[in-house]
């Protein structure tokens, strides 16, 4: 059985040391938040490591197909405004009017 702490604690490591490596740190979450869309936990983990970055939350807006946005809003609301992200917040609202 998978230790859910531990790979909690990988994915943070992982995020952690490819930080300075753009490309590689959006590659990484780019492919997490893509497992996300079948793992609920997964999800929840991107959904609160993109609340505070601003980067991390543009990847996230700009990966997850409008659905799981929609699926997610209250949440990934109450985050970005939680953490002061104001531009994700905005970048949302637009992606979820918009629908694309």
């Amino acid at each position: 059985a998978i230790d859910r702490e531990e790979a909690a604690e990988l994915w943070q490591e992982a995020l952690q040391r490819a930080r300075g490596r753009e490309a590689v740190l959006g590659a990484l979450f780019g492919e997490m938040l893509n497992r996300s869309l079948s793992y609920p936990r997964l999800r929840r983990f991107c959904l609160e490591s993109s609340a505070g970055d601003e980067d991390l939350g543009e990847v996230l807006l700009e990966s997850w197909p409008r659905e799981v946005l929609a699926e997610e809003q209250e949440v990934l609301r109450e985050e970005f405004a939680r953490m002061g992200n104001s531009r994700a917040l905005r970048k949302l609202e637009e992606k979820l009017s918009s629908g694309s």
